[in-house]
C-alpha cells in the first residue's frame, strides 16, 4: 500500500498502516517506510479469503460509500471510489487517449 503523508511545515512524519480480518477484533500495524517526496510504503498480506479490510478513516477520506474500483498501476493498486473515479476518468480522457495515440504510433 502507498500513501502520500505531507504536513504543513517541516515536523518530522510518521504514518501506519492498520488491517484486521472482520471477524477478529484486534487491528494488526505496520509502519510505513519513506520513499521520498512525500510517499510512504508499507506492505502485507491479506486474510483467509483474500480479502482486505480498508479502515473507516481511509474509506472517509477516500469517500467510499457502496462502490469501487480498483485500478492496477505499474505494480501497485489504488482503491477508489466509484464516483471519484468516473470524475478523474472524464476529466483526463483526453490525456489518456493523447498517449495511446503516441504509443501506437511508436
Amino acid at each position: 500500500m502507498e500513501a502520500d503523508v505531507y504536513a504543513d511545515g517541516h515536523d518530522p512524519l510518521a504514518g501506519a498502516l492498520k488491517w484486521r480480518h472482520e471477524k477478529e477484533t484486534r487491528w494488526k500495524e505496520l509502519p510505513l517506510e519513506p520513499l521520498g517526496n512525500d510517499r510512504w510504503r508499507a506492505r502485507f498480506t491479506v486474510d483467509r479469503l483474500g480479502r482486505l479490510l480498508v479502515p473507516k478513516t481511509l474509506k472517509e477520506f477516500a469517500q467510499i460509500k457502496q462502490d469501487v474500483v480498483i485500478a492496477g498501476i505499474s505494480n501497485r493498486m489504488e482503491i477508489w471510489s466509484k464516483e471519484k473515479w468516473q470524475a478523474f476518468y472524464e476529466s483526463s480522457r483526453q490525456s489518456f487517449e493523447e498517449v495511446a495515440e503516441r504509443v501506437m504510433l511508436e
